[in-house]
């Protein structure tokens, strides 16, 4: 998964992330907070959070490393997200998944540059319709808009 853009939501009552499926259509609208939203909006200008960094050398200090981010549901199919750790040298590291906020994942990933992985439960129950060819069109004047923020961004600097 990829994220392509922050944006508000249809009632206006929060931001979500979106991500989308590197090899398909699959799109999924993860909830972030104002300050999240920037970090991850604007990674080079906005104030980066200190936690991911901490995070990054207690896997040293232990001889360990976050691998990736997945993204699943939960029983009551409620968004949910773990960070896998691996620990030892080899071919085959002891694996360990830790239970993390979903946005807080995105925040780790980011940081760390960690591929996000979403499950074959969570594409099926909550991926956005993409075959709305309204949403279809949102989409890509997203992706247009956050091509050219980009772009002036660049330009400004």
């Amino acid at each position: 998964m990829t994220l392509a853009a922050i944006r508000s939501t249809a009632l206006g009552h929060g931001l979500v992330a979106l991500l989308v499926e590197a090899d398909g259509p699959g799109v999924i609208a993860v909830p972030v907070s104002a300050r999240e939203g920037i970090t991850l909006s604007a990674p080079d200008v906005a104030p980066r959070p200190t936690w991911p960094d901490m995070v990054a050398g207690l896997g040293d200090v232990l001889g360990g490393r976050a691998e990736q981010v997945l993204l699943d549901v939960d029983a009551d199919a409620r968004l949910c997200a773990s960070v896998v750790l691996a620990r030892g040298a080899g071919e085959e590291p002891r694996r360990t998944t830790v239970a993390c906020a979903p946005s807080d994942g995105l925040l780790l990933a980011q940081a760390l540059s960690l591929p996000i992985t979403a499950s074959e439960a969570l594409l099926r129950l909550r991926q956005v319709d993409l075959d709305s060819e309204d949403l279809c069109d949102r989409l890509a004047a997203w992706r247009a808009e956050l091509a050219h923020a980009t772009a002036s961004d660049a330009a400004g600097s």
